[in-house]
């Protein structure tokens, strides 16, 4: 090693190394040109986020009342506002029709076979509709506002509410060969699809478009002119240290966020969503608080050894060891809430253990830096010295 060198957290680094613009190791994490395989990934990771809030949304809203009244001789369904469509509507101009539709196909499937048991075919389809819809004229900064892209939007919206009508009334036609619109069910079926468009119209119509232009106003005000969004708020880390950030690419902004803390969230909303659906599908907590405890100990683990070694400088991470280890901790987090309700006292006693373990590291490796950060100083003011001798 040289004398102009230290060990770092980042490995063996130079005087030079340490004053690297900022700048130019946040612009060296963005790739604009992704590989296909690059690609398949990103619409991966919408769709199963897209199948997970819509599912949420759709808890939370009166979407289960339209599907236990299909088949029933009488009126139910009133004007809803149904949240999970306008997810799909967001979520699908963002990510593109095929995220959009196949996140709301997983998402409408598990919530059906959660709920009723079974699945309604035309909800199912307008779902996807309205998913892979939403995305086809897809959130851009440089054309939703300023080319008024949005109104396509708009339309696009306006067009897929009617054709849902007629998928409703056309599976209503499969499902009763030769229904009359006279009859018992002919009537419940044509007051309880009018009221769903209704309710599409009230839901997405014009809340879709105003959301989309309200994130485009947001994500403006946050990126610098390049379309950079780059706030400690979101990162934890300055822009020296932003390989401990990943930019997330919404229509052309890049949104920084710490690489740990995004996995972390996942992990949370994925277990959520596991156990939520499985506990609505069966009836009963799949997962026994016992277990819970176990495998919070285990899933705290690799992300705390893994921050820790490289608080310490003992190690660098990467991307995909931070995401991981950060998507066990989220994982980590809800179980802690399941197995509190019988082991109160030992989940008191990880959660002590593990933020002891954490300020401890956290205090000796914020020493050992600025430890280095002295020698580092009186190293240069030794050969200032000289320089002027």
């Amino acid at each position: 090693m040289s004398e102009d060198e230290e060990e770092y957290e980042y490995g063996t680094i130079s005087d030079e190394e340490i004053e690297d613009d900022g700048e130019a190791l946040v612009l060296s994490r963005i790739h604009y040109d992704l590989t296909t395989l690059q690609k398949i990934k990103r619409i991966g990771f919408w769709a199963l986020y897209i199948m997970a809030f819509y599912y949420f949304a759709s808890m939370n809203s009166g979407y289960l009342n339209f599907l236990e009244v299909i088949g029933i001789e009488r009126v139910e369904s009133r004007v809803k506002f149904l949240m999970g469509l306008l997810i799909l509507v967001v979520c699908g101009n963002i990510a593109g029709p095929i995220a959009g539709g196949v996140g709301a196909l997983l998402g409408d499937l598990v919530y059906q076979l959660s709920a009723i048991k079974t699945v309604r075919p035309e909800y199912l389809l307008i779902a996807v509709l309205i998913g892979a819809g939403s995305g086809i004229f897809r959130f851009n900064k440089d054309e939703t506002l300023k080319q008024m892209k949005v109104m396509k939007l708009f339309y696009s919206l306006v067009g897929i509410s009617i054709v849902s009508l007629g998928i409703m009334f056309l599976i209503a036609w499969i499902r009763y060969p030769g229904l009359s619109l006279e009859s018992e069910i002919g009537k419940a079926l044509q007051f309880n699809y009018i009221q769903f468009f209704f309710s599409e119209l009230l839901t997405y119509l014009f809340f879709g478009p105003l959301l989309i232009a309200l994130l485009d106003r947001v994500l403006r005000w946050a990126s610098n002119p390049e379309g950079i969004a780059y706030r400690f708020f979101f990162t934890h880390h300055y822009e020296e240290q932003a390989d401990h950030a990943i930019p997330l690419d919404f229509g052309g902004y890049q949104f920084f966020v710490c690489t740990r803390c995004s996995g972390t969230v996942s992990g949370i909303i994925f277990m959520v969503f596991i156990d939520y659906s499985m506990l609505q599908f069966f009836g009963y907590e799949i997962i026994h608080p016992t277990v819970a405890l176990i495998l919070c100990i285990v899933f705290t683990l690799p992300a705390l050894a893994d921050w820790g070694t490289q608080k310490m400088q003992y190690r660098t991470s990467n991307d995909v060891i931070r995401l991981i280890t950060g998507m066990f901790l989220g994982a980590a987090i809800h179980l802690l809430v399941l197995a509190v309700e019988q082991h109160v006292i030992a989940v008191i006693i990880i959660l002590a253990v593990s933020f002891t373990a954490f300020f401890t590291m956290f205090f000796l490796g914020n020493r050992k830096i600025k430890r280095f950060i002295m020698d580092r100083m009186k190293k240069r003011e030794i050969h200032d010295e000289d320089d002027l001798n």
